[in-house]
């Protein structure tokens, strides 16, 4: 296995270690973002509803 730079890589299980990092990484990022997304929609959500009881 060579990495992007064309080297050698010693240990592949380091390689597959560092690619689970990123994923889990990435996994993360997106949860960060959905969680964010519906805290947003709740809170328009929650600013619309006094105007809907009006």
């Amino acid at each position: 296995m060579r990495d992007l730079l064309g080297n050698a890589l010693p240990q592949p299980n380091l390689q597959i270690f560092k690619t689970y990092a990123v994923l889990v990484a990435v996994l993360r990022l997106y949860v960060y973002l959905i969680r964010a997304l519906l805290y947003i929609t709740q809170v328009k959500v929650s600013q619309l509803k006094p105007e809907h009881w009006l």
